[in-house]
Formats: C-alpha cells, sequence, structure tokens
C-alpha cells in the first residue's frame, strides 16, 4: 500500500512555480489533472477563487446573481432573530485568488500560509482508499469510494474535493448565533445524531456553497428563501429512497445532503408532534412533546444557504 500523502511547506513549490511562464487558471488546473490520471508525480501550479469558479458558468447571469445573494445577507443582518451573519466580506474573500500547489499533499486550505494544497490523482485515489472508514464516518457512500466507482468517478471526486477547499477561503468571514441553552428536559440527548464534521459550523458555508451550485445546475434557480430549503429537505426526509430521490447530486453534496435529512427527519417529526400537541383539548393532552433533532442547525442551515452563490463548473469542461 502507498504511503499515504504527507504535505510540503509551501515555499518548496511556490520556488519551483516560478519558473512557470504562466499562471493557469482554475478551468487550465483541472484540464491539466484530467490529462495526467495516472501520473502519480503530476505536479502543478495554479490560482483560483469562488467568483473565477462561478463566474464562466452564470455568464452575464454571474454579478445579479451574486447581487441577489448579497441582499439577502443584507436583510438577514437586519433580523435581530436571525440566526446567522454573512457580512460584506464574505463577498469580498469570494473574489481573492489563492494559491493551488499540486503536488504529494493532503487536501487542505492552509489559511495561514494561503494555499490549497492537493495531491495528484493517484494519490488522492491511496488517499481515499486507505481513509475509507473515517470518510464513510463523515457521510461518504461505501459504495462511492470502492471500484468500480472509485476509478470511474476519480476526477469528479478530485474536483469536488478542490471545490471543498476553495470553500474555506472566504467561509470564515461567516458567523453564527450561540446555540440556545437547553433547559432540563428540553431534549434527550440520545435524540440528537452523530451527524459528522460536515455537519458542524465551519463546514456548513462549504457544504451548503457545494449543494446550492448543483440546485441550481439542476433546476436553474437558487435556493432563494429559508422556508425552500427546509421544504426540500422535509419532502426529501418524506422519500421511501432517499439515495434515490438526490441521485442527481455529487457525491460531495450528498455528503451535506445525508445529515441534513436525517436531521429533518427527526425535526419534522418534532414539529408534526408539537403540532398535534398544540391542538388537542388542553386537560387531555399531556406534556409537551420533547424536541427530536437539531432544530438550530437546520434553522441555521436554512438561514445560510440562500446567501450562497456558488456555481459547479462541470457542465462546462470535459472532465
Amino acid at each position: 500500500m502507498a504511503k499515504k500523502p504527507q504535505a510540503k511547506k509551501p515555499e518548496q513549490k511556490e520556488e519551483s512555480s516560478k519558473k512557470a511562464s504562466a499562471e493557469p487558471s482554475y478551468a487550465d488546473l483541472l484540464a491539466l489533472a484530467q490529462q495526467n490520471l495516472e501520473n502519480k508525480n503530476f505536479q502543478a501550479y495554479g490560482k483560483v477563487s469562488g467568483y473565477d469558479v462561478a463566474a464562466p458558468y452564470y455568464g452575464e447571469q454571474a454579478q445579479p446573481q451574486l447581487q441577489a445573494a448579497s441582499e439577502y445577507a443584507k436583510m438577514l443582518a437586519a433580523d435581530q432573530a436571525a440566526k446567522v451573519t454573512v457580512p460584506e466580506t464574505y463577498y469580498t474573500e469570494l473574489q481573492r485568488q489563492v494559491p493551488v500547489l499540486v503536488d504529494d499533499y493532503i487536501p487542505s486550505y492552509n489559511k495561514g500560509k494561503g494555499f490549497i494544497g492537493m495531491p495528484s490523482l493517484p494519490l488522492y485515489k491511496e488517499y481515499k482508499t486507505q481513509g475509507l472508514q473515517d470518510a464513510i464516518k463523515n457521510n461518504f457512500s461505501p459504495e462511492a469510494l470502492v471500484d468500480p466507482a472509485l476509478s470511474q468517478n476519480l476526477m469528479n471526486y478530485w474536483q469536488s474535493t478542490l471545490e471543498h477547499e476553495a470553500g474555506h477561503i472566504a467561509d470564515s468571514s461567516v458567523s453564527f448565533a450561540k446555540r440556545p441553552l437547553r433547559t432540563v428536559g428540553e431534549y434527550d440527548p440520545s435524540t440528537i445524531r452523530n451527524l459528522g464534521y460536515m455537519s458542524q459550523e465551519n463546514h456548513l458555508v462549504t457544504g451548503l456553497g457545494k449543494v446550492q451550485r448543483e440546485y441550481y445546475s439542476q433546476t436553474g434557480k437558487r435556493f432563494e428563501s429559508p422556508e425552500e430549503f427546509k421544504n426540500f429537505l422535509f419532502d426529501l426526509a418524506q422519500k421511501k429512497d432517499t439515495e434515490e430521490a438526490m441521485s442527481g447530486f455529487s457525491e460531495e453534496a450528498k455528503r451535506t445532503l445525508r445529515y441534513q435529512i436525517e436531521n429533518a427527519k427527526d425535526v419534522k417529526s418534532y414539529y408534526d408532534n408539537l403540532q398535534k400537541w398544540e391542538k388537542g383539548i388542553p386537560i387531555l393532552r399531556g406534556f409537551e412533546p420533547m424536541k427530536r433533532g437539531d432544530p438550530d442547525l437546520l434553522e441555521k442551515s436554512a438561514q445560510l444557504i440562500p446567501a450562497l452563490v456558488q456555481v459547479d463548473m462541470q457542465r462546462n469542461l470535459a472532465v
């Protein structure tokens, strides 16, 4: 088994990159990676920003869509009860270009040194294979990361991971309200599922950004309100086969949707029981239903996603 890729100091790659006559764009970088699917020693350098990824797909609608998301964020900021704050600096950060260094790195965004490290595609395959159990814990499908699926989708997975890391360039600008204090009996801790690190606040922007852009590619519209996203999740939660229902999404987007759907199932069950309780005869209805799932996570996600405008370039590239 090959050795797991280890991160190098970025200065090593930066020095060698100075020899290049031009800096490849994001599209150039994907094309080079496609040409080197089996080259374990593939090395490359480029730069990318969130807006670089979005603009070619939206074309003339790039700025209007970005403006619509920004206006929603301003409206959200004026709501004192909002659980999410998306400042104007987030949209500024979307336009900041960051170096992408392809070598024997573990996929990551190094915020301190300001670069994204990625492995070659064969090393990426080894990385996924060796970390299979950890990946499953973080909402990858077990079938997606073993052959033949892994080999067949390797380029798409690699690109999705690069997009994931690029999502971290601007996501630290977004902040979330503190969770409400739980009163005794308000929650049964056993009903709150372990939803993996993609459900943590420092990954909500990245994960939901991927869902937003792929939803746009399928429907021609973004989630424009919290209610739209919650209704979308509640609908998926009622499907007999949720994997089939979200089959149009990439594996990376499904990582976010899987935990969102599981949480929505629990929260909707609570909401439905609460509604029945409220309509009951007071003297007969007993104690208020105990909360299930994580309503706070659901509300934060639903308030956040309309503020995100990122687009998948996959349909524009022969990859």
